[in-house]
């Protein structure tokens, strides 16, 4: 059973990844599907957005034309019917009496007439309460005023609103046919009021349709909206919203904003000062988007699970019902059924598997029928095996006690051999280090010998420098004690000085009191005694230094004097003690004759010694190899027959679990059906 669950959870980590990678791809493929879809809404609002701004722009822009070609047209109607008026007058100048006016202006289907002289001031026509204005005082009729000279004058002045009604109002003028002057008549042009009105860019906004929630607004120049069709949105200032500030700085283009929790798309173009703006909403045309999602989403859903299931039934099929049937066949073959065999024949991966099993379990059992003969044969030759062992063991313990008792005694007597040769060798060494500390003192004796006589020597040339010394320092004596008494001469001769140093500083002194006493002509005396005074000035200061340098002089005689004094008394120790160390010399020459003779003696009766020794010490080597290679090749015996006893036990054990082991093996083989 719990192979089973194991099977089906393979067939599960399966069909995981093929699940997860079927709802990648149709994850992705949905995705994608969206992500297309809502470009084409996109592009869609674009369009519609850009449609509308043309539809309007171009109603503007065809109104505006018509309202160019009306307006030529009736301009043309309008002057001849004033050319009709102005020829009417000059045929019957009777015509020109009020009444004959207001008949007139009846007939011709026009509202007022009004008639100038050759000044320009209104005279005659249908109204005579303008009667008197002069045309050259108003902005308005100063045009028709130059045509007052002007035969072939005619103006059609632009239709306006009049500020009493608010309705369009059209002067035109000709040239008068009889005399100086200007006919002018005023008409009410309904057919071009009217056109204004529908083609009024306000109106066009006003009246317009933008599907899918959508506006259209006309922002004026100072970004207020002046034309929308929702007016509760009309005089809204665009500067004060942040998705106004966007169409404001842009002027042209489109932006999408959030506006009243609605997200919103807007198309504009700038129309000269003002800015046109069609505006559509997005959730209105994203609504499909959530229907569409919610398809993807279930159908995504529904061919994951379709896909699922097919897959589960093929792997059913294919891989996990094969895998039962091969795992039930290994559990038989566990329980030692070795004939069992597979049925699958499938062309696939376990198809071959099911004919490497059955390979597996013929190959199995003719393997397990051999190795049950090589056990039986195995485990009648661990049985003679053993008796072997047992028989080799004892005998090697045998051998191996006897060859112990040998090597012990080899082994006492090599080292006993080995103690003898450690203390010849020993002695030896001592009279090599007695040979060679004798022959250091025969040549040190010789040294010692002929630096005495160096010695003596010294001492002879040492006495007689000594006594040489002792001469030169009475002679220093002498010279130093000469030395102290002139230094005392120069001392009163540098006392002399000074009292005459001190002397003629008084009289430079005198000299200058006098110079000065004598005005203008001692001044060059007073220089003179000036010099004098520093003359005697230096003079006493180099007289003391003089005395400095010669009481420093008589220190050093003085000091001299009985450092002499101290040399001539170890001068004359000097010579006694070398007198003694000559005698000492002589004594020392005597001694040392009589050690080398003794040296020499005592060198002879070494070297015969040596020679002793070397034979002594080459047969105790001799001896001590030959009984180490004695004790080392027993000792090899020995080792051998231990390791060979300790070899057989080791067999004999060794069969032992060997002969166990096959007899395990062969209860376990005799439950395999071959």
């Amino acid at each position: 059973m719990k192979e089973n669950k194991n099977i089906v959870s393979i067939g599960i980590r399966l069909m995981i990844p093929i699940l997860l990678i079927i709802t990648l791809s149709i994850g992705s493929i949905s995705i994608y599907s969206f992500l297309q879809q809502k470009n084409i809404i996109n592009e869609q609002m674009e369009v519609v957005a850009s449609t509308e701004i043309q539809e309007i722009s171009l109603s503007i822009e065809s109104g505006n034309k018509n309202i160019a070609t009306l307006s030529e047209a009736l301009n043309k109607n309008f002057i001849i019917q004033a050319k009709l008026v102005a020829e009417t007058i000059a045929k019957n100048p009777n015509a020109l009496e009020t009444q004959a006016m207001i008949d007139l202006a009846k007939r011709v289907g026009v509202e007022e007439i009004h008639v100038t002289d050759e000044n320009g001031v209104l005279r005659w026509g249908n109204i005579p309460d303008f009667f008197g204005f002069d045309f050259s005082t108003s902005e308005q009729t100063k045009p028709f005023y130059d045509g007052v000279g002007n035969p072939d004058f005619e103006l059609a002045q632009e239709a306006s609103q009049r500020g009493t009604d608010g309705k369009y109002f059209q002067y035109i003028g000709v040239s008068r046919i009889d005399s100086p002057g200007v006919v002018q008549i005023g008409v009410l042009p309904s057919e071009l009021e009217n056109l204004i009105k529908n083609s009024d860019i306000n109106t066009i906004i006003a009246e317009s349709s933008i599907g899918f929630g959508g506006n259209a607004f006309l922002v004026d120049k100072e970004g207020a909206i002046s034309s929308h069709n929702d007016s509760s949105l009309v005089g809204t200032n665009l500067n004060e919203t942040d998705w106004g500030k966007v169409i404001l700085e842009n002027k042209t283009g489109n932006a999408n904003y959030l506006r009243d929790s609605d997200k919103k798309y807007a198309n504009f173009i700038q129309l000269e000062d003002s800015i046109l703006v069609v505006e559509l909403s997005r959730s209105e045309f994203e609504a499909p988007l959530d229907k569409l999602k919610l398809t993807i989403s279930i159908a995504s859903i529904v061919a994951i699970l379709l896909s699922g299931f097919v897959i589960f039934l093929f792997s059913r099929r294919l891989v996990i019902n094969p895998l039962v049937e091969i795992m039930k066949l290994m559990e038989k073959a566990e329980s030692g059924d070795l004939t069992v065999r597979s049925s699958i024949t499938q062309n696939t991966e376990l198809g071959k598997l099911s004919l490497s099993f059955n390979e597996m379990m013929n190959k199995f059992g003719l393997l397990v029928g051999e190795l049950k003969n090589v056990s039986q044969e195995v485990s009648l030759s661990s049985i003679k095996l053993i008796e072997s062992s047992d028989q080799s063991a004892v005998i090697g313990e045998q051998l191996s006690d006897a060859i112990n008792e040998v090597a012990q005694g080899a082994n006492d007597q090599a080292k006993d051999a080995e103690n003898g040769l450690q203390r010849i060798i020993e002695l030896s060494s001592q009279l090599d280090l007695v040979s060679q500390k004798t022959a250091v003192m025969q040549s040190r004796s010789s040294q010692v010998t002929a630096l005495n006589n160096e010695g003596i020597l010294a001492v002879d040339e040492l006495s007689k420098s000594t006594s040489s010394n002792e001469e030169n320092t009475q002679e220093i004596y002498k010279v130093v004690s000469e030395l102290s008494e002139k230094s005392q001469s120069i001392r009163n001769i540098i006392q002399l000085i000074r009292g005459i140093s001190e002397q003629t500083n008084l009289l430079s002194l005198n000299a200058a009191i006098e110079a000065a006493r004598a005005g203008e002509a001692g001044r060059g005396f007073a220089v003179v005694a000036e010099e004098i005074r520093k003359l005697a000035d230096e003079s006493s200061n180099s007289t003391k230094k003089i005395e400095d340098i010669i009481n420093d002089i008589s220190n050093d005689v003085n000091r001299t004097v009985n450092t002499v004094e101290k040399i001539k008394s170890t001068v004359e120790i000097q010579s006694n003690s070398t007198n003694k160390t000559k005698d000492t010399f002589e004594k020392i020459s005597e001694a040392i004759s009589e050690i080398a003779s003794s040296i020499y003696d005592v060198n002879e009766s070494l070297e015969i010694s040596i020679a002793n020794k070397n034979s002594v010490v080459q047969v105790m080597e001799n001896i001590s190899a030959i009984t180490e290679e004695t004790a080392a090749s027993t000792e090899e015996v020995l080792a051998s027959t231990q390791q060979y006893s300790t070899t057989n036990h080791e067999l004999a054990n060794l069969s032992l679990s060997l002969n166990e082991i096959v007899n395990s093996m062969n209860k376990k083989i005799e439950q395999f059906d071959i």
